[in-house]
């Protein structure tokens, strides 16, 4: 008589399925037994889903239609590496240029403020409030736009780190400032570009700045009109 392997219940023999439990009964007429498994064999896995979490997937753009700058790009948002909003990541060589060419035009106010101070004083004076107001007008561009006549013409720009926006007048000019601390330790904050994963200098890590590459543009001292 065949026994319900579930519940223990022993039925007759025509029996197939168990009164008590309602199972199929092993070895009753017409009941087959399950094959068994082969050796080796795994059951195919279930396809990976698609999106947010599986490799080689980007992240879901933010809601509301806004993308970050450098969203999807190698070192932009979603990726690994330094985040290098609208653009790649100025190298030092580049930067060090666009500096000197506003260098120089600083310099050849101060050359010409030491020779009319051999006139006078008050020509000496002039001649240093001139050349005062042309450090800060180059770093408020920097702030307002990004870039000042030196950048333009080596196609760079300074952003904010986290917004790929310049940072405003007022931060431009501070950043100017800051770059004091560049200069404490033998002028070693200048080169960390040479090195820095970001391209930054101390001062551009303290403001949260970085240069990016952007078009070159013709030589200007103020900025283009849009």
């Amino acid at each position: 008589m065949p026994r319900c392997t579930t519940c223990g219940t022993e039925s007759e023999a025509s029996v197939t399925v168990c009164p008590q439990c309602g199972s199929a009964l092993a070895g009753a007429p017409g009941a087959t037994e399950p094959a068994p498994p082969v050796p080796g064999y795994l059951p195919p896995a279930p396809p990976l889903p698609t999106g947010y979490g599986v490799a080689g997937q980007m992240p879901p753009p933010p809601t509301g239609g806004f993308a970050p700058p450098g969203y999807g790009q190698p070192g932009g948002y979603g990726v690994s590496g330094p985040y290098a909003p609208n653009g790649a990541l100025a190298d030092w060589g580049t930067r060090a240029l666009g500096f000197l060419i506003d260098f120089v035009m600083l310099f050849a106010v101060l050359i010409v403020s030491v020779v009319l101070g051999r006139i006078s004083v008050a020509l000496l004076l002039l001649g240093y409030l001139a050349f005062l107001a042309l450090s800060i007008w180059f770093s408020v561009q920097v702030g307002q736009t990004g870039q000042s006549p030196g950048m333009r013409v080596m196609g760079l720009r300074c952003v904010g780190a986290q917004t790929g926006q310049p940072i405003g007048g007022g931060l431009g000019f501070l950043r100017s400032l800051v770059h004091v601390v560049d200069s404490l330790i033998c002028y070693v904050g200048w080169l960390f570009p040479l090195w820095d994963q970001r391209r930054q200098t101390l001062a551009d890590k303290i403001m949260g700045t970085v240069v990016v590459v952007v078009p070159k543009q013709g030589f200007s001292l103020a900025p283009p009109r849009a």
